[in-house]
């Protein structure tokens, strides 16, 4: 089940959650296509509350998650 913070994002940001969906969804295929162990997808920099909900969402798909770079950029 998702989280209530996933939730409400997807409710108000609807396009965001569809943008987000999609690229995760298309980096599980190209993994689960590809012979080596791991695919990258890189998103833009974002705020807090974008890269929180990236960050969760991705785990319902078994994705690994890392933020990099430094504030405001990341």
């Amino acid at each position: 089940s998702y989280s209530e913070f996933v939730l409400d994002t997807a409710r108000r940001d609807t396009d965001f959650a569809v943008e987000v969906h999609t690229a995760l969804a298309a980096l599980v295929q190209r993994a689960s296509e590809a012979t080596g162990k791991s695919r990258v997808h890189e998103f833009p920099p974002m705020n807090r509350n974008k890269r929180r909900f990236v960050h969760e969402y991705a785990e319902h798909f078994g994705c690994e998650t890392h933020a990099v770079d430094p504030e405001p950029n990341r």
